[in-house]
């Protein structure tokens, strides 16, 4: 007989612990249920790893995981400290989680990724005007037909939720596409493309389609600061990785690093005019000192001390950015959720279900359009995925800033809802390798 693996036997415990889950709730013990469902969860994200089709699904648990603390022990992800002077944890970590995030996106980068613009502009057009066009009118769709289904009281919370959904619906492509395109044996060389030209738009064309689309659900909302905050949360982040990049590979000559780097202050000086600093000089000046400090000169001194370390490996340097990128999705999740907990055991189940079809659809709606356009299978695959899947985590980031909990209740949702759908799609297309001859993805 052969022996079980470690992942096997993590299914058996994950079994056994939605049995006593079962048997929790209907005796009325909430915390044990709970207790249990997170257990559940994170024996799953091991024994997802003994199959080949569901690997990709580990961080997926974890974030189930996440939301099963924050669904049942709320309480202590909401707030630290005394009632006097509180550490609100929605306010005071999304911005430097999802920092992280993002820097760990553009250390993993560079700008040859957007090379296939100029070798391929048609079809980067289409995947990128797909995921800011599909998105928001698919989400119009569905909001018009079941948006005022939503089990809340206040009319209010409704707006603020239907906000949420909008504001998925327009946010660029998440980074997880970029694995179900090598699942999938997609062109993942396309799908990088429309990905970090959808990211580098995205300061611009998320603030304009959420006045176009929300601004009727969404009190004062504020395009400029918006703007300024994809700009700080998002842009900078970036920078700093490809600034990291740059000098822990250091393949590049001096001329070409100057160049790249002037290019990047000056990034920092345009984006400081849409903040608030813009309006005195001595902020201003300060405002963006410090950004360049800390975009900028920070990460080329820790690059190229790491370069000395290793010698351009970027092994382990990949391997500590992956680890904190997934810690800050998960954490950032668990803070969202637990922020509007009560919302949520409301709305929950038809939220899901909105999420869920509006995620399902987006699969279907890139691929058709790709078909349309006469695309070869792998970039039908590759638009199905970049049209399909936001990045839900800049969702979570972004909603503190525009305002309450309720708005970022979609993000968080979306998050597993498009790690499991399209996990599924690309094991399924992984099974059905395509026939449009040589793959375009290497």
């Amino acid at each position: 007989m052969k022996k079980m693996s470690f992942n096997h036997w993590a299914l058996i415990f994950s079994l056994l612990m939605l049995l006593i889950t079962i048997g929790a709730l209907i005796a009325g013990n909430s915390n044990i249920a709970g207790i249990c469902l997170v257990l559940m969860c994170i024996a799953l994200s091991y024994g997802v790893q003994a199959f080949q089709a569901t690997k990709g699904l580990m961080l997926t648990m974890w974030i189930l995981a996440s939301v099963c603390v924050a669904m049942f022990f709320p309480q202590y992800f909401i707030n630290w400290g005394s009632d006097a002077k509180p550490f609100i944890l929605e306010k005071k970590l999304m911005t430097p989680l999802l920092q992280i995030i993002m820097f760990g996106m553009g250390a993993q980068m560079s700008l040859n990724d957007f090379a296939g613009v100029m070798k391929r502009p048609g079809s980067v057009a289409v995947g990128v005007l797909g995921r800011f066009v599909v998105g928001p009118l698919l989400a119009f769709v569905l909001v018009a037909i079941f948006g005022n289904m939503i089990p809340v009281d206040d009319p209010s919370t409704r707006g603020l939720i239907i906000g949420g959904i909008f504001l998925v619906a327009v946010l660029p492509c998440g980074l997880a596409s970029n694995v179900m395109n090598m699942l999938a044996s997609a062109n993942l060389a396309l799908g990088v493309t429309i990905g970090a030209t959808t990211t580098l738009l995205a300061p611009f064309a998320v603030p304009f389609l959420m006045q176009v689309f929300a601004s009727d659900y969404v009190p004062d909302l504020n395009p400029l600061g918006m703007m300024f905050s994809i700009f700080k949360m998002v842009i900078f982040p970036i920078i700093a990785g490809f600034v990291f990049n740059l000098f822990n590979l250091n393949k590049e000559n001096m001329k070409t690093k100057l160049v790249q780097l002037s290019s990047f202050f000056a990034v920092i000086l345009l984006a400081g005019i849409l903040g608030k600093a813009s309006a005195d000089g001595f902020n201003y000046i300060k405002e963006s000192a410090i950004s360049t400090a800390i975009f900028i000169i920070a990460p080329a001194v820790v690059g190229y001390l790491l370069y000395l370390q290793f010698k351009g490996d970027q092994t382990l340097v990949k391997k500590v950015l992956g680890k904190l990128s997934q810690i800050g999705i998960i954490t950032i999740v668990l803070v969202i959720t637990a922020a509007g907990q009560q919302i949520l055991v409301k709305a929950g189940v038809l939220l899901v279900l909105l999420v869920m079809l509006h995620n399902a659809l987006g699969y279907l709606l890139g691929y058709c359009i790709a078909w349309m356009f006469r695309m070869p299978e792998q970039d039908r695959r590759s638009l199905a995925f970049e049209i399909g899947m936001p990045n839900a985590g800049l969702g979570s980031g972004l909603a503190p800033a525009i305002g309450p909990a309720a708005i970022g209740l979609a993000a968080a949702i979306y998050g597993p809802v498009m790690n499991i759908f399209g996990s599924t799609l690309a094991s399924i297309w992984k099974g059905n390798p395509p026939k449009d001859g040589k793959e375009k993805n290497k």
